[in-house]
């Protein structure tokens, strides 16, 4: 008997290894040489991740955020559904994190207890709600699952974010983000160099008016938002929070922001820019609720003066080999689309901040006496707008790009209510119990950042914005939930040990 569970091991490697060879061996034979390497792909895939079954984690973030050219698909139809590679992956890193929860049966109370489970369990009834509205209304189950997908993924990345964290495990998968950042930091800027032609959406940067007539100037740069947009967004305001309050090992720290700020700078995004006020603004009142003030503001200025040194020297670098005509362009396109774009005064004629006002007008009025409970999800707010087969005219009727608005319509108060409990049960504690955590400051400053973007880009309603915003609040509840682990922990050890009342409290929340 002791020799069976190796060879019932050596009988799977073999079948395995049989089944994708023959696979392999047929798609060949009869010229589906993609099928071939796809089959090829996937047994490497589960080769790796039989053996180290964390990988499953790492290839979630990969599958999600790196950026790809625009030949490689992001799906695959199965029936009537187009089912995104990411949404898969999400899926087996929550079957992990399932796994690696029951082994340690008391962290899963510890997590399900904290004050943003709570919030976000109140939060899923409020959408549960909003569902059973769509259907008994009768809205079609291919728009219900549209406004539905984006949460569930977010709810799938709070969960293996919470698990990940909580376990001590984040440093593991640091290198996974690293390379999904560098590789895409990459592909960008060959893109924006040559018009190498990538995955997701590529636009002028410039602003016009809705008759079309160019705001601010003209640029030819191109604007790059990809897969990685939203994921580079949050590394570069926990990382620059992380830096401002000391935390974390610096060169790590670099090494993530640098690709991270450089995929932010081909967004040519005033989101950046709001995240980035919104995050410094609440490690403000962090630092000065704990006496930093000072320490965090030369901190500040100084990373500041680094920045603002190292772009020169960048563009320096840039033009002396032979770049200087894309360098005026870059600056031209920031001049002209993201400084400009942040005078009144031009966003009152900007097409972009136009439709998303015009946007808001039709969330507000399409609440109509559903203000409670909300029209239900599926319920599509707004006229379609442009030829029949844009975005527009399908899709966007369901989608809004204030998020805070769209809950209410579709979710109703109870709905915002809820969500907006969800981000108050991060911040709060920060604020009014005045941690000295700084990954839990740097954190739910991210949040906040987060929470302000939202009114004008919705990350929980979009794919990947949606795993990114949930890995936020994920890393909220694992923090949290630790420590108050380190807190009771510590009050054992004072009644234990005899030692004066929060000495060994002082020690494990320092």
């Amino acid at each position: 008997m002791s020799g069976a569970a190796p060879v019932s091991g050596d009988l799977r490697w073999v079948a395995l290894a049989g089944g994708a060879l023959l696979a392999v061996v047929v798609g060949l034979a009869t010229a589906h040489v993609d099928a071939a390497v796809a089959v090829a792909a996937v047994v490497a895939l589960v080769v790796v991740v039989w053996r180290r079954p964390a990988t499953v984690v790492d290839l979630a973030i990969v599958v999600t955020f790196v950026t790809v050219p625009a030949s490689v698909s992001d799906g695959v139809r199965v029936g009537g559904l187009f089912v995104y590679f990411h949404e898969v992956a999400v899926l087996a890193a929550v079957i992990y994190a399932g796994l690696r929860l029951r082994q340690v049966r008391s962290l899963g109370r510890r997590l399900v207890r904290t004050p943003t489970s709570i919030a976000i369990g109140v939060f899923v009834v409020t959408l549960l709600f909003a569902v059973s509205r769509g259907l008994l209304t009768g809205y079609p189950i291919r728009d219900i699952q549209y406004d539905l997908r984006p949460t569930v993924a977010l709810l799938g990345a709070v969960f293996v974010v919470a698990v990940v964290v909580a376990l001590g495990e984040v440093a593991r998968h640091i290198p996974a983000l690293f390379v999904t950042l560098a590789v895409s930091a990459f592909l960008m800027l060959v893109s924006s160099a040559t018009g190498f032609a990538l995955a997701g959406r590529e636009e002028a940067a410039q602003l016009y008016t809705i008759s079309g007539r160019l705001v601010a100037g003209g640029s030819d740069a191109h604007r790059l938002l990809t897969a990685t947009t939203p994921a580079a967004l949050a590394v570069t305001l926990v990382v620059s929070a992380m830096l401002l309050v000391g935390m974390g090992r610096t060169k790590v720290l670099l090494a993530l922001l640098l690709p991270a700020v450089l995929i932010d700078f081909f967004s040519f995004s005033r989101n950046v820019f709001l995240g980035l006020a919104i995050m410094l603004g609440f490690l403000v009142v962090a630092a000065a609720l704990n006496g930093m003030l000072m320490r965090l503001l030369v901190r500040i200025a100084s990373a500041l003066a680094v920045l603002a040194v190292a772009m020169a020297l960048a563009f320096v670098g840039a033009s002396g080999m032979g770049g200087a005509q894309w360098v005026q362009s870059q600056v031209s396109g920031y001049s002209h689309r993201v400084f400009a774009g942040l005078d009144e005064s031009i966003r009152t004629v900007d097409s972009s901040t136009q439709d998303r006002r015009l946007e808001n007008r039709y969330l507000t009025d399409s609440v109509g006496d559903k203000e409670t409970l909300g029209n239900g999800l599926g319920f599509r707010y707004k006229p379609p707008m442009g030829e029949a087969d844009e975005f527009a005219a399908n899709e966007g009727q369901l989608y809004a790009h204030n998020y805070y608005g769209w809950i209410r319509t579709k979710a109703g108060l109870l709905g915002l209510v809820a969500f907006i409990a969800v981000l108050a049960t991060c911040l709060l504690p920060v604020i009014v119990r005045r941690w000295r955590d700084g990954v839990s400051i740097a954190v739910c400053a991210a949040i906040a950042g987060s929470a302000a973007i939202v009114v004008v880009s919705p990350m929980p309603n979009d794919h990947g914005g949606s795993v990114v915003f949930g890995s936020l609040l994920g890393y909220a509840i694992a923090r949290y939930a630790r420590r108050r682990n380190a807190v009771s922990t510590a009050a054992a050890a004072d009644i234990g040990t005899g030692l004066p009342a929060g000495e060994h409290r002082a020690e494990a929340l320092r």
